[in-house]
């Protein structure tokens, strides 16, 4: 599911570009070619043994993502810009 706002869409003014857009996703994890889901290995550079644990995907262990992004819409520039060309 994704969602934008424009907080500033009536401003006749810049601010007019700046937008949100939210979305949460549904991602889950099918298949792991690890065994028991990690990795030991020798460090060469520590000479340790290590472990490298996979990874789980999502909020809280689920498999549930949200991702939130701050942009900008050039439109209400072009539309500046296109004003003051005459032709």
């Amino acid at each position: 599911m994704y969602i934008t706002w424009k907080p500033f869409e009536k401003n006749p003014n810049i601010l007019k570009g700046v937008f949100t857009s939210t979305s949460i996703r549904y991602w889950q994890n099918v298949w792991s070619s690890l065994d028991k889901n990690q990795l030991t290995y020798l460090n060469r550079k520590t000479g340790h043994i290590q472990t490298h644990q996979a990874a789980n995907i999502g909020i809280a262990n689920t498999p549930f993502l949200f991702n939130i992004a701050v942009g900008y819409s050039i439109e209400f520039l072009m539309s500046v810009f296109n004003s003051n060309i005459s032709y």
